[in-house]
């Protein structure tokens, strides 16, 4: 009799766990409720007085993360460390509109390549998913490629070291779209003569714009005082603002990134855009930026709020707006020791430099994981009894 109530009891807790694990698993969000954006951000400028750069790249890849795109489908290449530069007054800081304002380098910011790993051959290797850590999209995928940097007719820089060029760009598309890699994507070049960059792409499904034409030049929208140099250029700056101040879900891409930049007068250079078989007004914002995702923006607000100003990574400077000098605050005067001890992980790790970044995410239970193991263990405590008990009635 003892070893029956054994019995029902290692059937009750058997259901309680199949039931828990059945509980966990609709519970657990689903990689299917993801946006199926795949991106590929690029800074390829080192040296200090080319910051504008990274931080126009990092501005693009907070708007997919906040958005709900996950790191795992961001390639994010920036080719200097400007956050522990001798010259960044705050390590570990990248800011667009102050140092009192929204840090746009914080903890979770993971680069994937950086300083001699930004090169051309990882950048086509990471856009075709043939290196460890690149694009895995597929047919259906909407795919965002953002380049910015030094360019010229018909090439982009990666550290004044290696050029790609238009052919290279076509080829590139056109292999992506032969490998079914894409469902419709989208080219951008914040750069000078930015344009010519696409003049030889003709893949179907491949939106293009650059933010210059031939013979013209992408010029920064504002400095700043306390680190002495351009922080953002003005087309990335302008989209920003655009984009902010949208609230329809059903802005197209022509409605934030064509259509307020026309003419020269914003810019000091003219938006140059290629269709081939959709079209800019056709597509909306969304398909390549994912939804806007208010509840995480909400906490990034409360969580970057300055105590003299509300301003978000995205609320930058107004484009028509000169930039007010930034007075010196008690922040910058931090001690080098103090930033230091303030690093983050990733700058820490002891990883050589190139190697792709990978955060370290840490392990923790919660409440459903501790009943299931307490189940479980409650569950192996009886078989061990019930199997002691058995013996114990074979000797009797």
């Amino acid at each position: 009799s003892f070893c029956r109530v054994w019995r029902k009891l290692y059937w009750v807790l058997l259901s309680c766990l199949i039931l828990l694990n059945l509980h966990c698993s609709a519970s657990t969000p689903s990689s299917s409720n993801q946006p199926n954006i795949h991106a590929l951000i690029v800074s390829s400028s080192r040296y200090w007085f080319n910051y504008r750069h990274a931080i126009n790249a990092l501005a693009i890849y907070k708007i997919l993360k906040d958005n709900g795109v996950p790191d795992s489908q961001i390639v994010l290449m920036i080719a200097d460390e400007y956050v522990t530069n001798n010259r960044n007054p705050i390590k570990n800081g990248m800011f667009a509109n102050g140092v009192d304002n929204a840090n746009w380098y914080d903890e979770e910011t993971e680069i994937d390549f950086r300083g001699s790993d930004v090169n051309v051959q990882n950048f086509i290797d990471a856009t075709l998913g043939t290196s460890p850590r690149s694009i895995q999209s597929n047919s259906n995928s909407s795919l965002l490629i953002y380049v910015t940097g030094h360019g010229g007719d018909q090439f982009f820089k990666f550290q004044d070291e290696e050029e790609i060029t238009s052919q290279d760009i076509a080829n590139l598309m056109d292999k992506l779209s032969a490998g079914k890699k894409f469902g419709k994507a989208l080219l951008i070049a914040d750069t000078c003569q930015a344009f010519t960059l696409f003049d030889k792409v003709e893949t179907p499904n491949v939106l293009s714009l650059g933010t210059s034409l031939r013979g013209e030049n992408a010029y920064a929208h504002h400095s700043d005082h306390v680190l002495g140099l351009s922080v953002i250029e003005r087309w990335t700056n302008g989209f920003l603002n655009q984009y902010t101040r949208s609230t329809s879900p059903k802005s197209t891409l022509n409605d934030l990134m064509v259509a307020p930049f026309s003419g020269k007068a914003v810019l000091g250079a003219h938006v140059g855009t290629k269709e081939n078989a959709i079209r800019f007004k056709d597509v909306l914002t969304s398909d390549f930026f994912g939804p806007r995702n208010t509840k995480k923006k909400q906490q990034h607000q409360k969580k970057t709020k300055s105590k003299s100003t509300d301003q978000t990574y995205e609320q930058v400077a107004e484009i028509d707006t000169a930039s007010k000098p930034i007075k010196e605050t008690s922040t910058v005067k931090r001690s080098l020791a103090e930033a230091e001890r303030a690093s983050f992980k990733k700058h820490s790790s002891g990883m050589p430099e190139g190697t792709p970044n990978v955060t370290r995410q840490s392990i923790y239970l919660e409440s459903g994981d501790l009943v299931f193991v307490s189940l479980l263990s409650a569950l192996v405590s009886i078989i061990l009894a019930a199997k002691v008990m058995e013996k114990r009635d074979t000797k009797i």
